[in-house]
């Protein structure tokens, strides 16, 4: 008789939102898939929205429950997920994002026969002029992180940041990850936008103020001023701010010279097309993007913050800002599409700290050492 070896696979249940398609959710898609492919674990996810990320997990053959959480409220869905770990037999809950985190520990704790843990992939982002939601939060991730057996961040200096934060609670770091195979042939994939005659300088992410869209307008005005007609500007993304930074783009003069083009569920396709990405944040967990940069050639001028320095310090072709300006901004960008930088040799690939395999073996590594297990080797 042959041994099936998934008789003694760990069963994971990861609990995240799903109702955007931004870097959290790309690294949740990465690493299920990494986990759905191993003969030691069992995957499944239950998502708070129906979306991208619930259609893309069950085409590549993860199990998915989808609850509504605009039709349900808190409690029916803290009964809901905790039904989802009973039923799925879920030794590890693992959560993703703020409401998650705090339904998913709850729910753990009740069904009595799970550990849990989460995955905090940036730092939190509170709206402007509400110190007493941001109060609450603060309270409620202080009320409900005991209940996990511990939390990872996505960089170095966000683990720093959740040791200040959770000082009684473990901290794990696991780099974000991708699979270089899978965003090759994702960016392959035919696009209706073609770029433009010029210096290409990409924005991909979620129009929101942490990102700071303002600045990277502001930088292409300085381009545009400083050499007519020879940078294009490009916005891959959608997000609250859509409107007011439209608006700016107008004020600035920028109208014929850059492309919203909204969200575009195969983002890849776009940015594989530019000559530059750049990434203008006040902060950052590890950005999905750059890696993604890193997979295709395509150089990336960013704010030296959060996890960007790991992943992006000494290798050529990339630069690094610490003058979070547009001036500073500017400067990087014409220094590196100069025309002393032709010729050089994009580095295709990010660092193979940085690729999926690496981080789905992390994660299985620390699943088997919360559980008291034997380590695996894969």
């Amino acid at each position: 008789m042959i041994d099936d070896p998934r008789r003694s696979a760990i069963r994971i249940l990861h609990v995240a939102s799903g109702d955007l398609w931004a870097g959290a959710e790309v690294q949740i898609f990465h690493l299920l898939c990494a986990l759905h492919a191993r003969t030691d674990m069992i995957v499944s996810a239950v998502l708070l929205n129906r979306g991208e990320l619930a259609d893309r997990l069950r085409s590549a053959g993860v199990s998915v429950t989808v609850l509504d959480e605009r039709a349900a409220s808190a409690w029916q869905l803290l009964q809901s997920i905790r039904h989802e770990i009973r039923s799925s037999g879920a030794q590890v809950v693992h959560t993703h994002r703020f409401k998650e985190n705090i339904l998913g520990s709850i729910a753990t704790r009740l069904s009595g026969h799970a550990i849990s843990l989460r995955t905090v992939h940036g730092r939190p982002e509170y709206a402007r002029g509400n110190s007493l939601r941001h109060a609450l939060s603060r309270w409620l991730d202080a009320v409900t992180a005991p209940l996990q057996v511990g939390m990872v961040g996505v960089s170095r200096e966000l683990c720093g940041y959740l040791q200040e934060e959770f000082s009684s609670r473990k901290v794990f770091h696991v780099p974000n990850g991708i699979d270089p195979a899978m965003i090759a042939r994702a960016a392959s994939e035919p696009s209706t936008y073609r770029s433009q005659p010029g210096v290409n300088v990409a924005f991909v992410g979620r129009l929101v103020r942490v990102k700071r869209v303002d600045l990277f307008l502001e930088t292409a005005a300085l381009l545009k001023a400083a050499q007519p007609g020879r940078y294009r500007f490009v916005i891959v993304g959608d997000g609250p701010l859509m409107e007011e930074m439209t608006g700016l783009a107008k004020r600035l003069g920028l109208i014929a010279e850059i492309d919203f083009l909204g969200f575009r569920s195969n983002s890849l396709s776009i940015l594989r097309q530019m000559d530059c990405l750049l990434l203008t944040s006040d902060h950052e967990g590890l950005p999905m993007v750059v890696l993604e940069a890193l997979a295709l050639g395509v150089p990336t001028v960013a704010h030296s913050v959060g996890g960007l320095p790991e992943v992006l310090e000494g290798i050529a072709g990339n630069r690094l800002v610490t003058d979070h300006t547009p001036g500073g901004y500017a400067r990087a960008i014409q220094e590196l599409t100069g025309p002393e930088s032709r010729g050089c040799e994009r580095r295709c690939g990010p660092p193979a700290r940085f690729e999926m395999s690496a981080t789905a073996q992390a994660y299985a590594a620390l699943y088997h050492e919360l559980l008291g297990r034997p380590p695996v080797r894969y």
